[in-house]
């Protein structure tokens, strides 16, 4: 399966005192990432969600766009987004997920000198990593065989049209949720659910797919990989 990286984004979490966005707000601190990355913007403000809510605190947040670093391979590396949050660092690339820790060195190599008073520093280690990337896949198998006959055969009744008509598109939602956790309901934009659809502005004869999975960019290649192999009937897999 042929896929594209779309997005590859990861937020390093922090606790609450081991990031100080007081210092991360100066100008001091805003003007050593922007000349590191070249970002065109940044700004003192609240982050748009990307990893779950975010706390209203004081300052709220910076936020950093559009900029680059060049890897030690001689690959330039596209930076989205960079935001600091109250209690999480976010970086959003269009490259694979492996270089995104490039990213993070830079940045915390930048930062190293940044210190406020009672040595005070902007950002100590982070006590968690996560992932989420999107990918579009080129796919040899039917979409189709995502929705069960059954599904298939009762919605096209209610439709009152025939499978020549019209094509059913799946859209799924897969959420991980705790059997002892009561569940709150579908989010969209959940970061940690996997999504599976037609990708956008294609035809369902296409087979182009968008997904978007809590995993970095060559774990979510493999498990579209396991995708189509069961779809074309290979043997099940599940792990």
């Amino acid at each position: 399966m042929k896929t594209t990286i779309l997005i590859a984004r990861r937020a390093y979490e922090f606790h609450p005192d081991h990031l100080r966005l007081t210092l991360l707000s100066t100008a001091a601190a805003r003007e050593t990432v922007q000349q590191r990355f070249g970002f065109t913007t940044s700004a003192v403000a609240t982050p748009p969600p990307s990893f779950g809510p975010i706390a209203n605190t004081l300052p709220p947040g910076v936020v950093f766009n559009v900029g680059s670093i060049v890897s030690r391979d001689g690959t330039i590396i596209p930076i989205r987004f960079l935001n600091f949050e109250p209690t999480r660092v976010v970086i959003d690339t269009s490259t694979p997920s492996s270089y995104l820790d490039e990213v993070w060195t830079a940045l915390t190599d930048a930062l190293s000198e940044i210190h406020g008073g009672g040595g005070m520093t902007a950002l100590a280690a982070p006590q968690d990593v996560r992932d989420y990337s999107a990918l579009s896949a080129e796919s040899e198998a039917d979409l189709s065989f995502l929705i069960p006959t059954a599904l298939q055969a009762a919605v096209n009744s209610a439709l009152g049209v025939s499978v020549q008509e019209r094509t059913l598109v799946p859209t799924m939602f897969l959420q991980p949720v705790a059997t002892a956790v009561k569940y709150d309901g579908l989010i969209v934009d959940d970061p940690s659910s996997f999504q599976i659809s037609l990708r956008a502005g294609s035809f369902p004869t296409e087979r182009l797919l968008f997904s978007g999975a809590p995993l970095d960019t060559d774990s979510h290649a493999q498990y579209l990989a396991l995708l189509e192999q069961n779809l074309r009937g290979g043997p099940p897999c599940v792990g």
